[in-house]
């Protein structure tokens, strides 16, 4: 139960650093969903987005359930709490009162075409709900709510580790008809925007999500199941992307269809896929590198920084008169590049920052006689 488990780390970092191209993409995307928008659009990259959507944050949460599971077995709750202040809620205040307040300026004065300084709109951010943004730090925010809300649930789990078997691999799909329905029927009236307070369609459906990771570290049944369905779920859930992204993308479909084409199949394609890169993640990627020390300790600061790192730039990048798919790879180049190097030069090397974003504290060098 205690060994480590690379796979998880190495999965948590392309979920990371997927969040490049992803929001890259949304900058040029059809859907309104970000902070910044290109005056020129592509669907192409909308279809690129809506099928990175359809299991990236699911993935977040799993492997997040997954890791206070291993948190708690290894230090024991009251530590894995404290745990999750110092690498959850330090790292959300204090990148909403900093990166965030910058976004914010970009989203609600750039882009409407208000005539607001950044010193009159910081006083806004602070003080009105339609200047204050949280950004992509929504899922800290989430993350750690769920923590303390579900934690008795997570105890009962704990008090059957290892207690569940799984007769057949196919039970592994058995939670899809509930996750469509949903889905399929929150959504209608809470797409997606994370105020946290009402936004039941996320908070129901990550919440399961975050469980079925701390299922996953707490039953073995669960991991084998997946060991041995991950190359099926993996081909039924590509199939299922390409139908969800046809009907969503179906330019003589009315809206109620786009949403039955994207929450049906989409759920059940996103749920596949996630099985798949667990299933895979285990077969080929549990083992360390001296790359994943580096990266699996960015991952965090990383997803605390790229945003700003995108929007920035981004905002002079999109009026620049060159084609658009030369602006998506410059911005692409230009988000990685700024983002790494504030990680590597501003960040990682000093005590307060390293705090700021979650990191663990500096090891003590200590001198050799």
């Amino acid at each position: 139960m205690n060994e480590r488990r690379f796979d998880i780390d190495w999965l948590r970092v392309f979920a990371t650093f997927l969040l490049f191209p992803f929001h890259v993409g949304k900058v040029y995307d059809v859907p309104p969903y970000y902070p910044i928008k290109s005056p020129d659009l592509s669907p192409w990259l909308g279809n690129f987005t809506g099928f990175i959507h359809l299991w990236h944050m699911p993935l977040f949460f799993v492997l997040a359930g997954w890791s206070l599971h291993a948190s708690i077995i290894l230090r024991g709750e009251r530590v894995a709490l404290r745990e999750r202040v110092d690498r959850i809620l330090i790292p959300f205040l204090a990148g909403t009162a900093t990166l965030c307040l910058v976004v914010g300026y970009y989203e609600r004065v750039m882009m409407t075409g208000q005539d607001l300084s950044f010193r009159q709109y910081a006083p806004k951010f602070f003080t009105s709900l339609d200047y204050f943004t949280w950004s992509q730090l929504w899922f800290l925010i989430y993350l750690f709510v769920f923590t303390l809300l579900w934690m008795p649930l997570f105890r009962r789990l704990l008090a059957k580790e290892g207690g569940l078997v799984l007769r057949h691999s196919w039970h592994i799909y058995r939670p899809i008809p509930a996750l469509i329905l949903m889905q399929g029927i929150l959504r209608i009236w809470w797409p997606g925007y994370q105020n946290l307070y009402n936004d039941w369609a996320n908070f129901f459906y990550y919440s399961t999500m975050m469980t079925f990771g701390f299922i996953l570290g707490s039953q073995p049944a669960v991991a084998e199941a997946i060991q041995r369905e991950w190359r099926r779920a993996a081909v039924a859930g590509l199939l299922l992307a390409g139908l969800t992204i046809w009907g969503w993308s179906h330019p003589d479909w009315s809206g109620e269809m786009r949403h039955i084409a994207y929450y049906v199949p989409g759920t059940a394609a996103g749920y596949c896929l996630l099985v798949g890169l667990l299933g895979f993640g285990r077969e080929h990627l549990n083992h360390r590198s001296r790359a994943l020390d580096y990266l699996a300790e960015s991952a965090l600061p990383v997803y605390v920084l790229h945003q700003a790192g995108i929007v920035v730039p981004g905002w002079y990048i999109i009026h620049l008169p060159l084609p658009l798919y030369v602006r998506v790879v410059l911005l692409l180049t230009v988000s990685f590049v700024v983002t790494m190097a504030v990680y590597h030069f501003l960040v990682r090397p000093f005590a307060i920052t390293r705090r700021l974003t979650g990191m663990k504290a500096l090891r003590r060098q200590t001198g050799g006689g």
